[in-house]
């Protein structure tokens, strides 16, 4: 299901939709959205292209299941506001690399691939919360830019973590978490 390129003035509401099509990716590339893209509680069977994508307000994908193995693309994706993915399910790997938004929200997220998931020079304009989330695969943060704090408490890193040259303007918060493998945190700034 292709969107790709579409310009939409106002939101576009997806909440709770069924993508099928295990084959073809729902391609939301260069799409164009004046407010919300809402897709809370949606599940897409197959791939999902974010990359490009711009959204003047908020990204809604609470509790939203991405099932595909080839996983889902946000690279240079674009949110004015936040992007909110609490609970939802990553199955494949996943790219939020060069994501820009104003706030980032992955409470209880789980990413259960064993491939990478990205957020390499992903920003975030305030807090990027990932609180009690669990990451099975390497993860890497790597540069990444957040213009208050990062929160992680409670998550569980099971595979290699990398925040080097991240930064903070605020605190970093890691209570409680867990780190199964090697975790790499040089050049990580809180400013």
């Amino acid at each position: 299901m292709s969107f790709n390129g579409c310009r939409v003035e106002s939101s576009a509401y997806f909440a709770g939709a069924t993508f099928h099509d295990k084959d073809s990716p729902v391609d939301f590339t260069a799409t164009y959205f004046q407010k919300t893209l809402e897709c809370n509680e949606a599940t897409f069977k197959g791939p999902v292209q974010l990359n490009s994508l711009e959204c003047n307000g908020s990204g809604f994908f609470a509790d939203a299941r991405f099932e595909g193995t080839e996983g889902a693309d946000f690279t240079y994706a674009s949110f004015g506001k936040y992007l909110n993915c609490n609970r939802a399910i990553f199955c494949g790997p996943v790219s939020f690399t060069l994501l820009k938004c104003g706030g980032g929200f992955f409470d209880e997220a789980k990413f259960e691939s064993d491939k990478e998931i990205s957020f390499v020079q992903a920003s975030f304009e305030a807090n990027f919360q990932c609180t009690e989330a669990t990451f099975k695969g390497l993860t890497s943060f790597t540069s990444m830019k957040c213009g208050s704090s990062g929160f992680f408490a409670k998550t569980r890193f099971e595979g290699e973590v990398n925040f080097s040259y991240t930064s903070f303007a605020v605190n970093l918060d890691c209570g409680q978490a867990l780190f199964k493998k090697s975790s790499n945190f040089s050049r990580l700034e809180c400013i």
